[in-house]
Order: structure tokens, then C-alpha cells, then sequence
């Protein structure tokens, strides 16, 4: 029989994780997992399959969801997401980025990502390596290689404008 060293004797372990943190009675963020470990040693949560909803100051809701996550929470609030695996960020327009792993930076507001990453809505395709995904001022920038391709007819050109590598909604 293996010991256990202090850090894992320190774990908790939550089957269908599910926390949400309020001010003023209205949510701020809300995370969903198949299981949590909160390690007490170092304040963080490690999720498998996780879903979290960041609802924004304008009622907006950014969604994302991963196979892991890694949860940095201070004094309640999620300071830093780590996502690894199928990763998914959704916004209520139905634009959609994937990506093998992504940081949601709270504080920021941001998502970034140095891996591979595919966008797609309503008439478009974008894919690139690389990104920064502004949430407060919605653009996504792709840092390198980037391809798009737009179907003629489904893009509403005062939503969306492509300037270099840099897309605005």
C-alpha cells in the first residue's frame, strides 16, 4: 500500500461539483463538473468536465466548457481558468472558438490560448494559432497563421468586420 503524501491527504474530492458565486443576488459566474479536488494546500480545483458560465455586467452570458479545467479561486472569486482538452467558448450570438487548451483571465475578462484555434458563426470560418478573446470589447485576435473563409449571403456585415487578423463583432 502507497502513502499518501500531506497535499492529497489535504484534497477533497466532489462528485457533480456545482458553485456559484453572487453579488447582489445576481450570479457572476456559475462552474459545473462531473468531479471537483480542491487541494487546501494551494487554494486550487481541478475539475473533469466542466462547464462555466460567466454572466457579464450587460446581462450577456459567455459560456465554456472543457474536458479539465483548473480553478484558481481567491476569496471567492475565479481569479484564473486553466482549460485543457475539447475546449469550447460559446457566446449567446452563437459565435464559437475551439481550441486544445485556453486561460479565461477574470480579471481581464479574457480568454487567451497559444494552440490551434478554430472559430465559426453565422456565415464564417476563422482558424489560426494563437488568441486573445477581449470579452468586454468582443474581438478575438489570432496571432499567427490565420485563414478565414465567409459564405456570401450569411454574414451581416454590421456585426462582424475583419481587419488583418483582428475580428470585431
Amino acid at each position: 500500500m502507497q502513502s499518501q503524501s500531506a497535499a492529497d491527504q489535504s484534497a477533497v474530492t466532489i462528485q457533480d461539483f456545482h458553485r456559484v458565486e453572487t453579488k447582489a443576488g445576481t450570479p457572476v459566474w456559475e462552474v459545473k463538473a462531473a468531479e471537483a479536488r480542491f487541494l487546501s494546500s494551494t487554494g486550487v480545483t481541478n475539475v473533469a468536465e466542466m462547464d462555466l458560465i460567466v454572466y457579464r455586467e450587460d446581462g450577456s452570458k459567455v459560456f465554456l466548457n472543457s474536458d479539465s479545467a483548473r480553478l484558481v479561486i481567491i476569496d471567492g472569486s475565479i481569479s484564473k481558468v486553466e482549460l485543457a482538452g475539447n475546449v469550447k467558448v460559446k457566446l449567446e450570438d452563437g459565435t464559437t472558438v475551439l481550441t486544445d487548451s485556453a486561460v479565461y483571465i477574470a480579471e481581464a475578462e479574457e480568454v487567451r490560448s497559444v494552440s490551434d484555434v478554430e472559430i465559426f458563426g453565422n456565415g464564417f470560418l476563422i482558424q489560426g494559432k494563437g488568441m486573445i478573446a477581449d470579452l468586454n470589447d468582443r474581438y478575438i485576435r489570432l496571432e499567427h497563421n490565420v485563414r478565414s473563409k465567409f459564405i456570401k449571403g450569411l454574414l451581416d456585415s454590421n456585426k462582424l468586420s475583419a481587419v488583418g487578423n483582428i475580428v470585431k463583432e
